[in-house]
């Protein structure tokens, strides 16, 4: 690894430099204790792996040539690494808007989070096996990341930047992130099916703020939304329906819906009549609002029984403000398709009495012809009287 040609480097420099200076009378080190010191001096490393079965948007090289791989938050990214220092391995992250010292890098909010020196419980902590080495899966689904290069440190004991000095043992990776206005694809689990959450570009704060209803300027509102819907996202008129998602930009997540025939800025997905009852931006009670949990999740269950919806693709929006769909520039959002199918038909017997049932034609048997002798008679006595 890196670390070991470094070390070895510096030790091959370490003999360079002894073999023209002679060892100070004062020293008791001979040039291979030196040597020894510097061969055996504890290390960490890290490194950054991705899922094999998820390909990350992009990848770059820095300023400094290294190169760099792009995700899109969501990703899951496993650090993984050696470390002989310690037995326990500590993160933190440092980046764009984060603070000075280093962040919590398992916070769904970094930026709002600092590490404090000496506080383990402020970074993320994985245990070192027995072989030295240690790993850690990063999901960052429900993080506020800017846009922006992050270097994720490792550390032998709860240091946090401010306090790295030349003789404590660290090492660090880059990475980097882009929010993406498209989509990104969240790695299937064995209870989850696979779902597509959208998330909006964060504009830049330097971007003209937009104006509200009431004649107030709006700022760029950070963060990320997203939501799913259980299921295979194919539902009949009467189905419920659970939404769930993630919100770290508001205490509150509110819902609309747009589809057939329904208002093209957005609909009261509460209404009986989503189709004459459309969100009107900015005014809260017009939209079901849901409040976000401590983790920063909601969830909502919607009965569709008393909806009047036509049989067609709807969009189901999850914002972190009361804004319609054609304001949701300052705003992050996410989106969910549902189908919903034609009611079912329910099969109705006809009456028994307006079907007849065909009989098998069988020649005249034994009970036949006493039927037979039986009204011949009967008819004899009428005519003979």
């Amino acid at each position: 690894m890196i670390p070991r040609l470094t070390l070895a480097l510096v030790a091959v420099a370490l003999f360079a430099l002894l073999a023209v200076m002679p060892v100070s009378a004062e020293s008791n080190l001979t040039q291979e204790q030196i040597a020894a010191m510097v061969a055996d001096r504890p290390y960490i490393t890290v490194m950054d792996r991705i899922d094999p079965n998820y390909i990350p948007p992009a990848d770059t090289i820095d300023s400094n040539g290294m190169f760099v791989m792009v995700h899109t938050p969501g990703d899951t990214i496993e650090l993984l690494g050696e470390n002989t220092a310690s037995d326990m391995t500590y993160l933190f992250i440092t980046g764009p808007d984060l603070p000075a010292n280093g962040a919590q890098i398992n916070n769904p909010d970094p930026a709002h989070s600092p590490l404090e020196n000496g506080n383990p419980a402020t970074f993320q902590q994985t245990a070192v096996r027995s072989d030295h080495t240690w790993s850690w899966k990063w999901d960052t689904t429900s993080h506020v990341i800017q846009d922006g290069t992050y270097k994720i440190y490792v550390v032998p004991r709860p240091t946090d930047y401010d306090h790295l000095d030349p003789t404590i043992e660290y090492g660090f990776t880059v990475v980097a992130f882009k929010n993406s206005a498209g989509s990104g694809t969240v790695t299937p689990s064995t209870t989850t099916p696979l779902a597509t959450i959208h998330v909006t570009t964060i504009p830049s704060v330097a971007a003209k703020p937009a104006t509200t209803p009431s004649g107030t300027e709006e700022t760029v509102l950070p963060g990320v939304v997203t939501i799913v819907a259980t299921g295979n996202q194919s539902y009949h008129p009467g189905d419920e329906i659970q939404f769930s998602g993630t919100n770290t930009g508001s205490y509150k997540t509110y819902l609309f819906i747009t589809g057939p025939n329904l208002n093209p800025k957005g609909s009261d997905i509460r209404s009986t009549n989503p189709g004459k009852n459309a969100v009107a931006d900015g005014v809260e009670s017009t939209f079901k609002v849901m409040d976000v949990n401590g983790d920063h999740t909601w969830s909502w269950t919607w009965g569709t029984s008393n909806s009047a919806l036509d049989a067609g693709t709807y969009t189901i929006y999850a914002a972190a403000r009361p804004h319609d769909k054609d304001n949701l520039e300052k705003t992050p959002y996410g989106t969910v398709s549902i189908v919903i199918k034609k009611p079912l038909v329910s099969a109705t017997a006809s009456p028994t009495s307006s079907v007849a049932t065909p009989t098998p034609t069988t020649s005249p048997g034994f009970d036949a012809l006493i039927t037979l002798i039986g009204l011949g008679a009967i008819a004899f006595i009428v005519m003979r009287r």
